[in-house]
């Protein structure tokens, strides 16, 4: 679990880096342009949320399945 948590971080980075070009672009385009650069933007943004709340939740869940298991 710790691996995997490790490598969806790593590319948060990247995340970021999408997430500014495309404000970049969308300052120097129209509304009806920003807004085609928006929507998959906005879809990825939320795809990355709901990974990085789930990895949380399953994160939290190991940690109290191997402290249960340690104690017995």
């Amino acid at each position: 679990m710790q691996a995997l948590s490790g490598e969806v971080m790593s590319k948060h980075a990247s995340l970021q880096e999408l997430n500014f070009a495309a404000d970049e672009l969308m300052k120097a385009s129209t509304a009806d342009q920003a807004a085609l650069i928006r929507e998959p933007l906005t879809d990825i943004n939320r795809h990355w949320e709901t990974l990085h709340h789930n990895i949380g939740k399953k994160m939290v869940r190991f940690v109290i399945v191997g402290t249960v298991l340690r104690t017995k």
